[in-house]
Order: structure tokens, then sequence, then C-alpha cells
């Protein structure tokens, strides 16, 4: 009897701590079949690989755009049969903070980043006869979060902070011709990043707005004018730093960072409210996307060990099969 009651107050207790909130049952952990290649090493220091912006092209190439900090270079990398080739993008300056990568439908590189020394916001795409820059705006950290898209016209489209509490959405319209709007009064950050998805009906945007007393996860849905409708997801324990919006059945899904839980948690619309499901627990840093075929995947931080120095970094993977969790570096 004594035994009994005991469990039932561990299991109030345990409850109580976690919040009686429901959590995603994922499988255990396997190990990875992959291998790590070391693409740089950068400087003495290896201060090399800051404000990565991977894609991957239509034959699942991979495409890297990265700040190598020690020298303040731009670099753009992409690998092939005989390995990775490595190119200077721009070197003038400390240049590469808050990339954003992009190929058009040719498989061109395309990429806005900011410029501190000259406080630009700038593109670079490749010709025929090399890199080109151009400017698109001036401003202090301007471009935080930058995420940058073609359309099936190959016009560049960015959306992106500037520190005045807005998130601008620009458009090339021809080189050196970028056309800025406000797409939405929110404060960002250096650190925050936004998801966007085109569709059919245009642009959909998951972005953080940083208010005083606590963080929101905002959602922008296109509607038929050419607009968009805002709404908030969520505002409770600081969410939304990191988001990756992605679609189940032509309804849109959610993953999104609790920072002041230390925890990523995944949300959906049910009967027009938004229900969230505890995703990882102790999980810092991610970063995700969806593929072709629709599964969801998402690369994180593992920190449950972190006190001891043993972080690790895995990988989640929702497929028609259900979830799979992958070790990648355990170390």
């Amino acid at each position: 009897m004594t035994r009994c009651f005991t469990a039932l107050v561990l299991s109030a207790l345990v409850s109580a701590a976690l919040g009686c909130e429901k959590e995603v049952e994922l499988p255990d952990a396997i190990a990875g079949r992959g291998h790590i290649e070391i693409i740089e090493r950068g400087a003495d220091d290896g201060e090399t690989g800051w404000w990565p912006s991977i894609v991957f092209g239509p034959d699942d190439t991979p495409h890297l755009a990265y700040c190598d900090a020690h020298r303040g270079d731009l670099r753009y990398a992409y690998r092939t049969k005989n390995g990775w080739q490595l190119e200077v993008v721009e070197k003038e300056g400390a240049v590469g903070k808050y990339l954003a990568l992009a190929l058009d439908s040719q498989g061109r590189p395309g990429i806005a980043f900011y410029d501190q020394s000259k406080k630009y916001l700038r593109y670079a795409w490749r010709s025929e006869t090399g890199w080109k820059t151009e400017r698109i705006a001036w401003g202090r950290e301007i471009g935080m979060a930058s995420e940058l898209h073609f359309d099936r016209s190959d016009r560049a489209h960015l959306f992106y902070y500037v520190p005045s509490g807005r998130l601008v959405y620009n458009q090339r319209e021809a080189e050196g011709d970028w056309q800025a709007e406000t797409f939405a009064e929110v404060l960002g950050g250096f650190s925050a990043r936004i998801s966007v998805v085109p569709r059919s009906e245009g642009y959909w945007v998951s972005f953080v707005d940083w208010g005083f007393k606590d963080t929101a996860l905002m959602l922008a849905e296109p509607r038929p004018d050419g607009g968009h409708r805002f709404e908030t997801v969520t505002d409770r324990y600081g969410p939304g730093w990191r988001s990756v919006l992605a679609f189940e059945k032509e309804q849109p899904i959610l993953v999104y960072s609790q920072s002041l839980k230390e925890r990523i948690k995944i949300a959906k619309r049910v009967n027009d409210e938004w229900k969230s499901e505890v995703l990882l627990r102790r999980a810092a840093n991610f970063a995700g996307t969806q593929t072709a075929n629709g599964d969801l995947v998402i690369a994180y931080e593992d920190i449950f060990w972190s006190n001891a120095g043993n972080g690790t970094v895995k990988y989640l993977r929702r497929g028609t099969d259900g979830w799979k969790k992958v070790i990648v570096d355990d170390e």
C-alpha cells in the first residue's frame, strides 16, 4: 500500500514538473550510417563556417555559403565527384554576416549577405565572368534572419529583419533594382531564424516578434487579394527564435524553439486553434526542412548531457512510417 501511494505521488510530481503537456513518442536514437566531411579548416584559429546557409540542387548536390570570420571573407562551396570545390565570393572588408543562399531554376547560386564594414545588405550572384555583387539597402545590422528564394521567373525574393522593428520583404525587379516593403511591424534579433515557404497562393512565413515581456511566434498566411493574414501561434515561454514551417495535407505545421524551457515543440491547427506537443526536451539550436516527398527533417543539438560536456548532434525524420532519430555526431 505504501509503495503504491509513493508511486502515485512520484507520478503526480513528474506530471506537475512536465506541465502535463502532451509529448510526441519518439524511438530510441540509432547511429547514423553517413560520414563527417571537413570542408575547410580555416586559419590557425579555425574561425570559419560562421552564419552557414545550405541548400541542395536538383541532383541532391549540397551547396554551402559561409563566412570565414578570421579573414572576413564570404565563401561558397559545393560538392562534386572530386570533393568539395571552394570559391571566394567577396573578400573586401568584413563580409558574410546574415547569409541566405538559394539556387535558381538553372542551379545558379544567389547569396544575400551583410557587409559589416560598409553597413550594406548586399546580393551576390555568379555570372559567366565570375561573381558579381550589388547593394540592396543600407543600415546597421540590416538583414537579420535573411531568407532568400527564387520564383519561377528566377526573380529573387528576400525576407529579413531591420533593427528599427520591421520584417522587410524585398524583391529584385532587375539588376540593381530592389523594391522593399514592410512585411510586418515586429522586432527580431541577430540570432533569430524565420521560415519562408513559397506555395501557389503566395509566400507563407513563420517569424518571431520580440516583445518587451515575451516573444510571440507568428504565422503569415497569404490572402487571395495579395496581402497576408497574421496570427499568433503561441506567446508562452519564449517561443519562435527558431521555427520551421511545413505542410501536412495542405495544412500548416510548425516546429519551433521554446527558449525558456530549452525544448522544441511541434504545433498544428485543430478546429482553427493551434495545438502543441513537446517534440524534444533539453534541445538547443536546430534547423529543419521538408523534403520533396513530404518528409519532415529536424537537425538539432541535444544538450541533455551538456553539463558533462557530452552534448550531441542528432536529427529527426518523419516519413510515412513515423519518426526516426539518428545520431550524427556524439562528440
